[in-house]
């Protein structure tokens, strides 16, 4: 449903404000210059516009090898696309217990007297 509105507004133009847009796709107004429809398909660049009942499985198949946030934007970059998707990568890895327990640990220490170096004097 979603997407057929935002292939018909490809197709007839798009209004002169984000206000004019239907709500359910106003989403799509910061991407609006760069979405094509190719053979049926909506396109953002090379990227497919992947309608919402499907991007819990791209998700999944992006998460395959448990490879992080980075990397699973990296491979969806040129080939899928939708509004939020990083959030929604960011909620998958945050939300996956062997992601969590490899993720790399920053040790952030408080800085306190003992770990400072010493202030000098003068110049």
């Amino acid at each position: 449903m979603v997407l057929s509105l935002v292939r018909r507004i490809i197709v007839d133009g798009w209004p002169d404000r984000r206000c004019q847009l239907n709500p359910q796709i106003r989403d799509y107004w910061s991407v609006r210059d760069s979405l094509v429809i190719d053979d049926g398909v909506i396109l953002k660049g090379n990227a497919a516009v992947i309608p919402k009942l499907l991007r819990v499985w791209y998700i999944d198949k992006l998460h395959d090898g448990h490879q992080g946030r980075v990397k699973m934007e990296l491979r969806a970059k040129d080939a899928v696309y939708w509004p939020g998707m990083r959030n929604d990568i960011e909620s998958k890895v945050n939300a996956c217990q062997p992601c969590q327990f490899t993720r790399p640990a920053n040790d952030c220490m408080e800085l306190t007297p003992d770990h400072q170096h010493p202030v000098p004097q003068g110049p």
